[in-house]
């Protein structure tokens, strides 16, 4: 059974794994303020966003999407990413 209080903002600077966030710019869902609060409180995450696309950017901008996800895992592969 989820929790009541489901607000888990004091655990993002204990997250010590590369975090890759992949936002479309017009996201009606989930605002991008959520997302760049989301960037700046996990040390090492990195926020991508997709320009005319909006919550299902995986779909709409995938070409996008992919570059963006393929690069971060080639960075991660070769540790360019720091955790």
């Amino acid at each position: 059974m989820p929790s009541a209080n489901a607000d888990s903002r004091d655990i993002l600077a204990k997250i010590n794994l590369p975090v890759l966030m992949i936002v479309g710019e017009d996201d009606l869902t989930t605002p991008l303020e959520y997302s760049w609060y989301l960037h700046q409180h996990i040390e090492a995450s990195q926020l991508v966003i997709i320009p005319e696309a909006r919550s299902l950017c995986t779909q709409e901008r995938h070409e996008a999407f992919n570059q963006a996800l393929l690069a971060f895992l080639h960075k991660v592969e070769d540790r360019q990413i720091h955790y």
